[in-house]
């Protein structure tokens, strides 16, 4: 019971991880895409 919680907890944080990375890269190609055209 203890490693199954232990595991959610990790999945739930890797997740977050996986989450805002693919927010920073969302922003950078935000970024990067308006200085190309300007």
């Amino acid at each position: 019971m203890y490693k199954s919680t232990n595991f959610y907890t990790q999945a739930k944080q890797s997740m977050h991880t996986l989450d805002s990375q693919c927010t920073d890269i969302l922003y950078g190609i935000k970024y990067v895409g308006r200085s190309e055209l300007e």
